[in-house]
């Protein structure tokens, strides 16, 4: 009988082929990218060109402050009350907090409660909330801001460091919220704003423990967002990107690390309050800032393992061993 010979082709080079994908994927993330800072960039003119009159949907608002002493809270304090805003100021360093309230009051004569308050203590978070509802008869919006962090290398990070991030940047979220919620549930409205990270979004080296933290904000934000809606509570969840703060305390064993990242690439807290009020009037689920991170994160869903082999490059200039 006679067989006919099949040639066999060559099998496909599979090095070729990935690295065809690849090829092909960064095209359409860089055009995917372009168009959507294209978008971002017409909607900020936009927002600029319509600030002010924006701003006029916050005038009169009661908005409370978390962590308002430095950093991010400070900014937005100052961005709420040029907007009208009238303000509790909570934070544990409560000379700091005067100084600002002095400063808010003269400047833009807006009304403003300051309340020491560790987020972290349950008691102190609902002396908090009785506070701003005796001053004001009511509240607003919401922001859960206070947040504090070590930089280290996780297997040196002390245990009680440890909880404390928990305590403060999750729990106190936890707290501050569920003493807010009654009186915004009666009213069926208000707003919660949580100061995350992108760090809550994708874990990285050297702050372990603050990305878990994070990670559990940003969870408990995507549940309240679907629960609350029902009361006509709006959630929004901001993760910023690196930003300059104080937030970052170099734990006992800092010898690990060579660098904090803040102090080099770290974005304004001016610019986190801006775009942070902005998704406030948009009333957005949730805003990342810096264009970057947001490639970086759709990178990450579409390709985790090069993002982790990325990151697995930069580990040795972060720890020293």
């Amino acid at each position: 009988m006679f067989k006919a010979k099949v040639s066999s082709l060559p099998s496909k080079n599979p090095v070729r082929a990935q690295a065809s994908r690849f090829r092909i994927l960064s095209r359409q993330l860089l055009l995917g990218a372009s168009a959507l800072t294209a978008l971002r960039l017409g909607h900020q003119l936009w927002n600029l060109r319509m600030r002010p009159a924006r701003r006029l949907a916050l005038r009169g608002k009661v908005a409370v402050i978390t962590g308002a002493s430095s950093g991010i809270g400070r900014a937005l304090a100052c961005e709420l009350a040029a907007a009208g805003c009238h303000l509790v100021l909570a934070a544990r360093r409560d000379e700091l907090l005067s100084t600002l309230a002095t400063e808010l009051e003269s400047r833009h004569g807006v009304r403003t409660l300051v309340v020491r308050t560790d987020v972290a203590d349950q008691a102190q978070a609902e002396v908090l909330a009785e506070r701003a509802l005796e001053h004001f008869g009511h509240v607003d919006i919401l922001i859960n801001n206070a947040g504090i962090a070590t930089y280290s290398a996780f297997d040196q990070d002390p245990i009680a460091g440890m909880r404390q991030v928990m305590e403060v940047n999750y729990w106190g979220t936890v707290y501050c919220t569920r003493a807010m919620l009654p009186a915004m549930q009666a009213r069926h409205r208000g707003m919660i704003v949580n100061i995350s990270s992108v760090a809550g979004k994708m874990g990285q080296p050297g702050i372990a423990n603050y990305s878990a933290s994070k990670h559990a904000v940003n969870g408990l934000s995507a549940a309240l967002r679907i629960e609350l809606a029902r009361f006509g509570i709006h959630v929004l969840l901001i993760c910023p990107t690196s930003t300059k703060t104080d937030i970052v305390s170099v734990s006992s064993n800092h010898s690990a690390i060579r660098f904090n990242p803040e102090q080099y690439f770290g974005m304004s807290t001016e610019r986190v309050a801006r775009e942070t009020v902005s998704a406030i009037l948009d009333r957005r689920r949730e805003h990342v800032l810096g264009a970057g991170e947001r490639l970086g994160l759709v990178i990450n869903t579409l390709s985790p393992s090069l993002v982790d082999a990325v990151i697995k490059r930069v580990i040795p200039f972060i720890f020293k061993t």
